[in-house]
């Protein structure tokens, strides 16, 4: 019997490979992170997105659309939602304008470490909170709301954020991205891609 062939003690640790991490969970690093396993965070995915499998499962409104790249920018292989106009590259409809991407499905925020984690690349008005707004939305207890406005990142690149939920553990919520022009000025710029 090779030792590399069993798991005697049942920790998802062939034997032969606990000599180089050791048995022991507060003493073991299986993931070679610089963290014992018995401290690691434990990562629960409750929901999960690439963009790639199409628009089931989100609903929209003013211009969002799924696009592909090229022509339009995606960090996943070739999709992403975007917030503008095809036949102009901007939001500019000559007038005010908004509108949500928004789950269609309820999820149960995980109680331990509840993150929104996602990628999203804009060009707006500016980095600011007055104009060209973009809201992480939370539908809970039957309403959507504002709840995270983004600004201050930086602008044409692809970031990636993290948004604490820790506020609905255990709750089930939808996760909606809001954008807003304010006004009916300086919306010639791309707009909003997730």
């Amino acid at each position: 019997s090779h030792p590399l062939m069993f798991d005697t003690d049942g920790d998802a640790l062939r034997d032969g490979a606990e000599a180089g991490f050791g048995t022991s969970p507060v003493t073991r690093d299986f993931d070679r992170d610089g963290i014992y396993d018995g401290l690691d965070t434990p990562i629960v995915t409750a929901f999960s997105d690439t963009m790639e499998a199409g628009t089931a499962g989100w609903t929209t409104s003013g211009l969002w659309h799924q696009v592909t790249e090229p022509p339009q920018l995606a960090n996943s292989a070739t999709h992403s939602w975007w917030y503008g106009q095809d036949s102009t590259v901007d939001f500019d409809t000559g007038a005010t304008n908004s509108g949500y991407l928004r789950m269609v499905n309820s999820i149960t925020v995980p109680e331990a470490f509840p993150q929104l984690q996602f990628f999203g690349w804009y060009e707006t008005e500016t980095f600011g909170t007055d104009f060209d707004q973009r809201w992480i939305q939370v539908y809970v207890n039957g309403q959507w709301v504002h709840y995270a406005q983004l600004s201050g990142d930086p602008m044409n690149s692809w970031n990636f954020y993290t948004i604490d939920l820790a506020e609905f553990a255990v709750q089930s919520i939808r996760i909606g991205f809001y954008f807003d022009t304010i006004d009916d000025v300086l919306n010639t710029f791309e707009g909003w891609y997730v």
